[in-house]
């Protein structure tokens, strides 16, 4: 650990990808209960005197017409739980609808209703520029010298985690389901100090 290690860190989190298809305010709470305790020991793990950490939940959180997603409707109302120090490591939840390159940029269609499927394929929602929000933030938190936990399940974030390591960076980790080497291209990051896969043991499945 750093000696000048900042007292701030931030987690980007794919809520999305780790609680897909959620069916009520229980699932979304559910959800946000584990994110928060797995960050939480991940952050005093890696960086123990971080006591601040801004906890940013991306998902298909609107429509293109601007309006909420029920997500979005489920999930507001519990932030506040989560909006507390424990363990000496106070969290601010955040719903993030805006890129933190451009936070007065409130970006629609985030969630597209279920399109026509493929023959003998249910119909089903998907999530839209979410990945990309997720990879850009990371790196815009990293180059400004905060400590960084990227969390998902997706593949769709190793591009970008490759472009952190072109450049020195502070420490991020990716924080995710699947341990280190059960992706076919965790080889391209584990050569790299600024970058360590971290799987979260017992995590659940919703």
């Amino acid at each position: 650990m750093e000696q000048d290690e900042p007292s701030a860190a931030v987690a980007v989190v794919d809520f999305s990808n780790l609680c897909p298809a959620p069916r009520s305010d229980a699932d979304v709470y559910d959800g946000l209960h584990a994110i928060d305790r797995v960050v939480r020991q991940a952050v005093k793990q890696h960086w123990p005197r971080v006591t601040d950490l801004h906890l940013r939940l991306y998902g298909g959180w609107l429509f293109r017409n601007g309006r909420a997603t029920p997500q979005w409707e489920w999930a507001l109302p519990h932030l506040a739980d989560f909006h507390t120090r424990r363990d000496g490591l106070r969290v601010e939840p955040e719903l993030a609808h805006s890129s933190a390159w451009r936070p007065d940029t409130r970006i629609l269609g985030t969630f597209r209703p279920a399109r026509e499927a493929d023959p003998g394929e249910p119909a089903r929602a998907m999530q839209k520029m979410v990945d990309g929000l997720i990879v850009a933030d990371s790196l815009r938190y990293s180059l400004e010298g905060k400590p960084t936990v990227l969390v998902s399940d997706d593949d769709d974030v190793l591009p970008g985690l490759l472009a952190a390591t072109a450049r020195p960076t502070r420490s991020m980790i990716w924080l995710r389901k699947r341990a280190p080497g059960q992706s076919c291209n965790d080889q391209w990051l584990t050569s790299h100090s600024n970058i360590e896969i971290c799987h979260a043991p017992g995590w659940p499945t919703w």
